[in-house]
């Protein structure tokens, strides 16, 4: 388990950039991507987080499971395809299914 900055209370805290709402975080689809922080612990070179994607591949419980879509560059103990389980606290971002057969076109 890779740990997940809580995107929610950090933005509560510290409102450095905006996020989807809560309703938009509670919404994912299979196939939507979500944009997440994972915690650099130490921090490397002053960075603390890797902001990466994560494609949604299923959904129980309010709990999104998904797919990796980067090559981390600062973690080395996960990597392109590992699977993430995430919540609505840790979406830092969203691209739909939708939006990017749009961007595709």
């Amino acid at each position: 388990m890779h740990a997940l900055l809580n995107i929610e209370k950090r933005n509560a805290e510290s409102p450095t950039f905006e996020i989807p709402s809560l309703i938009e975080r509670r919404s994912l689809v299979k196939g939507d991507l979500a944009k997440l922080v994972f915690v650099i612990d130490p921090p490397m070179n002053g960075c603390e987080g890797e902001r990466m994607w994560v494609e949604v591949t299923a959904i129980e419980r309010g709990v999104y499971t998904g797919r990796l879509c980067n090559d981390p560059a600062f973690l080395g103990t996960i990597e392109r395809g590992a699977e993430v389980e995430f919540g609505p606290e840790h979406v830092a971002s969203i691209e739909t299914g939708a939006e990017r057969a749009v961007t595709s076109n």
